[in-house]
């Protein structure tokens, strides 16, 4: 820099709030953004290939048996073997409900509406709520579940749509004590 200190981005900081006629909740966003336009010029954010390595072995191959009952998710593989990083069960429930109906929506189509006689039917609503979470446009899914619950949906499901239970591959490692169950994982795993 040919002007040193003048011409750094220090000098930025302060430069816009010193000419505000005014200083509140809309002029603070607008100099947020434009400091996170600043300093994405500046440090540009690194491009990455990185895929996590995973050994087929340490999958658990679903056989709609399973409970999950005390165990943390970490990802899954559907269909594709394309690996999944998830979070929480939730995560997994959203997630999976979203690649059966790019599969096919009309199931969960008419789950929501009330037809049929499977009891799955109401796992589906046309209503958002706190307890339900977006699967597509105007569909949702009841997520407040136990992963006992979960799992008998997803296996109800898959039969219904007429999907080997075994392309379904579940990364998930057990839980060592019930203390380590609540302080790693906020949602209930049960």
């Amino acid at each position: 820099m040919e002007k040193g200190f003048k011409e750094s981005h220090f000098v930025n900081l302060n430069k816009v709030p010193a000419q505000a006629d005014s200083w509140s909740e809309r002029e603070i966003l607008k100099r947020s953004d434009e400091l996170i336009e600043m300093a994405l010029n500046i440090w540009e954010y690194p491009q990455t290939e990185f895929v996590p390595r995973l050994h087929e072995d340490e999958l658990i191959i679903f056989d709609g048996e399973q409970t999950f009952t005390g165990y943390k998710i970490r990802g899954y593989c559907f269909q594709n073997d394309e690996y999944q990083i998830v979070a929480t069960w939730k995560e997994f429930f959203v997630q999976f409900m979203r690649e059966l109906t790019e599969i096919s929506s009309m199931p969960i189509i008419e789950l929501m509406k009330g037809e049929g006689s499977n009891g799955l039917e109401g796992l589906f609503s046309g209503e958002p709520s706190t307890t339900n979470s977006e699967v597509i446009s105007g569909v949702y899914v009841y997520i407040d579940l136990s992963n006992v619950r979960k799992m008998g949906y997803i296996k109800r499901l898959m039969e219904l749509f007429n999907l080997d239970l075994s392309t379904l591959k579940i990364d998930a490692i057990k839980y060592s004590n019930k203390e380590e169950n609540f302080e790693k994982d906020t949602e209930f795993v049960d």
